[in-house]
């Protein structure tokens, strides 16, 4: 089941921007609560202070976040959400908005330009189709993303050439279909690679607007006013969790991530394990939205950030499940299965790589029979070229 607007409701913090995000957009389109909950975090994601980290696994956790709408197409409104929060940036800053880039050059020159940025997708899944390619640029790009969802500064040699991006904050707003996520992702990009990145929210629309209004705009201003203003301010150093708010966090990460690991694909795993990372990161942000982190003296995230923050993780972990168990009756099942049963043939014959993909009926693309392969080596069935 995708996440219900009752799930969405009951994750929202009780106050702060994201709150009154989440109302203002409520009101101006039928699009489903749990993806203005996710705009919201994005959007403010770009605004705080750079600096703004807490430590986690021995080295600072930065709070951009990289979110993934996955909906019907036209039904869900993703786009439209998508579309709101853009909208409020540009009218902040129109420098916070980065340009989908088209070569690992681009991306690279429009972080030199702009370090902190978000780069909106409304429509993903035309990305997700291009970088399927191994041989294109975008195949690069998205390689090259990877490397910069951990903020620290990134060295890429390509070919001849060497490319350097300082301390980027690149956060992601994506809007996507199922069924593109089916034909051009596999369980690899979910074991630990890109796919496993993203806070994937998949919700279904269930209130509808015959004639949506025009924005309130004093609500809009006080939006627009709020996010201006943090952009503007210093960020505290953060101390970690209070006492309190630790002893949750280590019950949940105890309980409820055990709980989606044991239910779950095997391929989710990389997903499922980023969790707690994502729990941490929208806890930081929501210390900056209506905690003590702008303050500009050192602080504590207590109970009020963590509980809403762990609710989205929870969003995400459930949307994660939903979207990934489709994944055994795609492209990436039916090429599994065609694998699967040219090993079988006889298994004790060698053969080349090329000569294996031969006898592939279809013939599956080198880069996706890699992954399925590498899937297939996690899972503990033995095959060797």
């Amino acid at each position: 089941m995708p996440v219900t607007e009752t799930e969405s409701l009951a994750a929202l913090p009780a106050h702060g921007f994201v709150r009154d995000y989440v109302d203002h957009a409520m009101k101006l389109t039928d699009s489903p609560v749990a993806y203005h909950l996710a705009t919201g975090l994005a959007t403010l994601a770009t605004c705080i202070d750079p600096n703004l980290h807490i430590w986690f696994g021995g080295t600072r956790l930065y709070a951009p976040v990289w979110m993934l709408l996955v909906g019907r197409s036209g039904a869900d409104r993703k786009t439209t959400a998508v579309a709101i929060g853009s909208d409020l940036l540009r009218d902040i800053n129109i420098d916070l908005i980065g340009d989908e880039p088209g070569s690992p050059e681009g991306l690279r020159d429009s972080l030199k330009s702009n370090p902190k940025q978000t780069i909106f997708y409304p429509e993903f899944g035309e990305f997700l189709q291009k970088s399927n390619n191994e041989s294109s640029q975008f195949a690069a790009i998205r390689s090259m993303m990877v490397k910069l969802y951990d903020c620290h500064t990134v060295n890429v040699r390509l070919s001849s050439r060497r490319l350097t991006m300082e301390n980027p904050r690149l956060s992601v707003l994506a809007a996507c279909t199922s069924s593109h996520i089916e034909e051009y992702t596999g369980p690899v990009d979910y074991h630990g690679g890109f796919m496993s990145r993203f806070a994937t929210i998949h919700a279904r629309r269930e209130r509808s607007f015959s004639n949506p209004p025009r924005p309130d705009e004093a609500e809009r201003g006080a939006l627009i006013a709020r996010l201006t203003e943090l952009h503007t301010q210093s960020a505290g150093l953060c101390q970690g969790f209070d006492s309190r708010a630790e002893s949750i966090l280590n019950q949940w990460q105890a309980q409820i991530v055990a709980h989606y690991a044991s239910n779950a694909p095997e391929w989710t795993r990389g997903a499922v394990a980023r969790a707690p990372t994502l729990a941490r990161k929208v806890a930081l942000l929501y210390a900056a939205d209506f905690g003590k982190a702008m303050h500009g003296q050192p602080f504590e995230i207590t109970l009020d950030e963590l509980v809403p923050a762990l609710s989205f993780a929870e969003l995400h972990l459930k949307s994660i499940i939903e979207v990934t168990e489709k994944l055994t009756g795609s492209r990436y099942g039916k090429e599994r299965k065609n694998i699967l049963a040219v090993m079988e043939r006889d298994p004790t014959v060698p053969c080349s790589f090329s000569e294996f993909l031969r006898h592939t009926m279809p013939r599956i693309e080198k880069r996706r029979a890699i992954q399925i392969l590498d899937s297939l080596v996690s899972e503990g069935i033995a095959f060797a070229f």
